[in-house]
């Protein structure tokens, strides 16, 4: 009987041991039933493009400015050359014409025909150097209308223009306002004239 309870007791001493050593290694599972306090932590969405790298605009975003600015250089040229070429044949083009007159000799209606052939004519880029740029192979006439053209750019630029997007049927007034500067100096420089600078809305 005293050896049975021998055998008891050093296995509870055993048991006991155990456990504490088990205690001991074991990490401590946290107490949440005790309120602390909370970390709040707010989560960005990051877009990224293919390469893993961080978009700062979303990419519907980018299409959408890339084929306005595509557009607006499509359409520019060809809308600030006709509104010129109607300018040159309109009443409000008259003493500016015979201011001209002083500095080249040109004939008036020659030149008005020029003009309204360019209403139509100027359909894109080149058209509308073509109408400025004087060339080596053309006609006295030819040179003095292209000559008288380009002041008559010139003026309409600096001192018409803005009316004319704001009280025109222009879609992209304020990208148009910021190709007025562009613009002037191409026109100055018809030899230059290969393209309009990209925009930023």
């Amino acid at each position: 009987m005293r050896y049975l309870k021998k055998k008891i007791a050093g296995k509870s001493k055993y048991v006991q041991s155990t456990l504490l050593t088990h205690s001991l290694h074991q990490p401590q599972e946290e107490d949440l039933s005790t309120p602390g306090p909370k970390i709040l932590t707010k989560t960005k969405k990051i877009s990224t493009n293919s390469c893993g790298r961080k978009r700062s605009r979303p990419l519907n975003q980018i299409v959408y400015e890339t084929y306005q600015q595509v557009l607006v250089h499509k359409n520019a040229v060809k809308n600030f050359g006709r509104a010129i070429a109607a300018f040159a044949c309109s009443k409000l083009s008259e003493p500016y014409l015979q201011e001209i007159e002083t500095k080249i000799s040109f004939e008036r209606k020659s030149f008005l025909n020029y003009a309204y052939k360019m209403k139509s004519s100027i359909q894109s880029l080149p058209s509308f150097r073509e109408a400025l740029l004087v060339r080596e192979g053309d006609s006295p006439t030819t040179r003095s209308h292209k000559q008288v053209f380009q002041k008559i750019a010139e003026i309409f630029v600096k001192y018409f223009s803005v009316n004319w997007i704001f009280s025109g049927k222009v879609l992209y007034k304020q990208e148009y306002l910021k190709l007025r500067g562009a613009m002037l100096q191409r026109i100055k420089n018809p030899e230059v004239f290969s393209s309009l600078p990209m925009i930023k809305s």
